[in-house]
């Protein structure tokens, strides 16, 4: 609950620390939803250390993502952690991608192999089922560690023209709704800096 998760602030960061107290609460409500706040408890730490106090949702859950990508390339041989990192993260939006269109959350192992045939993500399928963000369960299926990583990966698809069957992020999906909205937002911003607007904007 949202008192349980100040209560935990207020435990790990102690009158002395009320620099890092503030910031945190900061942090954590950035985020819109008891789900996803309990998603960022766990790296509150790293977070402060980094100033992510003033970022936005996208920004704490691509450092999320990215944080746990790297920790999975460190496995490997150095010369392969760049492509491995890039081969999971599109593995990870077509695996999205496959879970939305059936209107699950949860691909099989069959479907997991049917997308390294149609998709060139220079993994291998251990590597796909076991150092991805996915994670088997008992039926053996395979499930986002947590929805926010669906939702997240739903909005990077539908905001870099993936396609997308069906009508995108129902309201079942309201993070990634704002996943998407601030994706859409940081375009529109980059390309009037850059003093032009592409016309392909219109569609949003």
């Amino acid at each position: 609950t949202e008192k349980e998760i100040y209560a935990y602030i207020d435990k790990k960061y102690d009158l002395l620390e009320q620099g890092k107290r503030t910031k945190a609460q900061k942090i954590i409500e950035i985020a819109p939803d008891s789900m996803s706040r309990q998603m960022i408890l766990g790296y509150l730490d790293e977070m402060i250390e980094e100033d992510l106090d003033e970022a936005k949702l996208i920004g704490l859950f691509h450092w999320i993502i990215q944080r746990w990508l790297g920790r999975q390339a460190a496995r490997i041989p150095q010369d392969r952690q760049e492509q491995f990192k890039e081969g999971l993260w599109e593995f990870s939006i077509e695996a999205t991608l496959e879970m939305y269109q059936n209107r699950r959350m949860f691909i099989s192992s069959q479907e997991i192999e049917d997308l390294a045939a149609r998709n060139q993500f220079g993994l291998s399928l251990h590597e796909m089922r076991t150092g991805s963000l996915l994670n088997r369960n008992k039926e053996g299926v395979f499930k986002f560690a947590h929805q926010s990583f669906f939702e997240y990966f739903l909005a990077t698809a539908a905001a870099t023209n993936r396609k997308i069957v069906g009508k995108f992020a129902p309201k079942e999906f309201p993070l990634a709704q704002k996943f998407y909205q601030e994706m859409i937002d940081e375009e529109i911003q980059a390309t009037y800096k850059r003093g032009t607007v592409d016309n392909s904007l219109e569609k949003y």
